[in-house]
């Protein structure tokens, strides 16, 4: 029997970025297309767009500025998790950060905004 992972909590995941020295910024797809270039960056994309990236070299977390404010929310915490923990796989971080965010307060998703302004 495979061993579930356990879902991060979003206090913890809170807790490493703050203490990380990352910043967050809101940048266009161009914008986000020439920081994806870079081979430290982990980017979370469909084949059409690329959501959000994370630089961890620059210390940077890069979300696309033309998505919905649900998708940058969404974007954030999956470049968190990957900032929390760097082994899980692309489907494991997409499904962490999709459990975490329907599990968010509104206080929650108001943070995740703030950290974004």
């Amino acid at each position: 029997m495979k061993k579930r992972k356990q879902t991060i909590r979003f206090d913890k995941l809170i807790s490493k970025f703050e203490k990380s020295g990352f910043s967050v910024y809101q940048k266009t797809e161009k914008q986000l297309l020439a920081k994806s270039a870079k081979p430290s960056s982990k980017k979370r994309q469909t084949k059409a767009a690329i959501f959000g990236l994370i630089v961890e070299d620059e210390y940077e977390i890069h979300i696309n500025k033309n998505l919905t404010e649900k998708e940058k929310q969404l974007s954030l915490l999956h470049e968190l998790v990957h900032l929390y923990d760097p082994t899980l796989s692309e489907t494991d971080t997409e499904s962490q950060a999709k459990v975490i965010f329907r599990s968010l307060s509104e206080a929650e998703m108001g943070y995740l905004d703030y950290l974004m302004a």
